[in-house]
């Protein structure tokens, strides 16, 4: 026995659905008892955070949040993880089975950024329309006008397009499921082969391999890299190779760079005020250690206000500023 009811948007009417801001809502009627719709419906989810099932569960359909009575996910795609478009449902038991209540919106930031864009190209249109019947300096630009009226429509059908795109695969998803037989990729996401659970793992940890190398890299490379070009790190090394105090216990410096491994816990990070606090790796003849720093800029000139030396040996050193 298959679906006992079709999919039916909450207005009775298909058109009026489209031509609404992005943001639908239908139900489902399924024959299902309301505890197997439940479950079915929890199979094909990754309940954690996009990011990660983009990583790690690309076995599942969604990603999200579910519980007995709600779910707020995510449709994931093969290829790439998606995030534009929220999917939020709610369970209800029939006589006859489950009903299942949908809504599909934009996600909050791309909801404001469809706004944004729409707004400031209509009140641009309004200007360039309007502008000329109310200001004698301002002349008419119908070519302007009939670009941006385009670049409305143009702009609306292109969002239309791909919202009601994403609604009509999260639709054919969630029907599929909900159907007594579930589809071949409903069993696949319920039930994953081990060869291909293997492969997208491999994949995953392939993916999470370069995300951790560009972090490393960022980290690691370029933010101590860009560090020893500043301003502030030319001040704090010359106070280091100056100091009379790092002389003494490590020897002539030979050596100043950035903590890469920041072994003292100590930030990179500066704010609008000028100040700055971070570590620096120092080599000398005699030994090494770590050298923390905290600096003020004032007046547009960097200076270091406190310093402590930390040897390796464990002895930390105040070094006077």
């Amino acid at each position: 026995m298959e679906l006992a009811g079709s999919i039916v948007p909450s207005s009775g009417s298909h058109i009026a659905e489209m031509l609404r801001f992005p943001y639908r809502r239908f139900t489902i009627e399924s024959t299902l008892p309301l505890e197997a719709a439940r479950e079915r419906i929890r199979g094909i989810i990754h309940q954690s955070s996009l990011a990660i099932a983009g990583l790690f569960g690309r076995d599942k359909l969604f990603a999200g949040e579910f519980s007995p009575e709600h779910f707020r996910v995510f449709r994931l795609d093969a290829r790439h993880w998606r995030g534009t478009v929220l999917v939020e449902g709610t369970f209800a038991s029939t006589p006859v089975g489950t009903r299942l209540a949908i809504t599909i919106r934009l996600t909050r930031h791309n909801a404001f950024g469809a706004l944004l864009w729409f707004g400031i190209a209509t009140v641009m249109l309004a200007a360039s329309v309007l502008g000329p019947m109310f200001s004698p300096h301002m002349k008419a630009a119908p070519g302007f006008a009939l670009f941006l009226s385009m670049l409305l429509t143009a702009g609306y059908a292109i969002l239309a397009l791909s919202f009601n795109s994403e609604v009509a695969k999260t639709q054919s998803i969630l029907h599929e499921a909900l159907q007594i037989q579930p589809s071949a990729r409903i069993e696949e996401a319920l039930h994953p082969s081990p060869a291909r659970r293997q492969v997208r793992l491999l994949k995953s940890v392939r993916a999470f391999a370069i995300v951790a190398s560009a972090v490393a890299l960022l980290v690691f490379v370029i933010l101590p890299a860009t560090l020893s070009r500043s301003a502030k790190f030319g001040v704090a090394r010359d106070y280091v190779e100056s100091s009379a105090v790092v002389r003494a216990e490590l020897g002539e410096v030979t050596s100043v760079a950035p903590d890469r491994w920041r072994s003292r816990q100590e930030n990179y990070f500066g704010t609008q005020d000028g100040s700055a606090s971070f570590s620096l790796e120092v080599s000398g003849t005699n030994g090494s250690g770590v050298v923390s720093v905290q600096m003020q800029m004032h007046q547009g000139m960097w200076k270091v206000v406190a310093a402590e030396l930390h040897e390796s040996s464990g002895r930390t050193i105040a070094l006077g500023a």
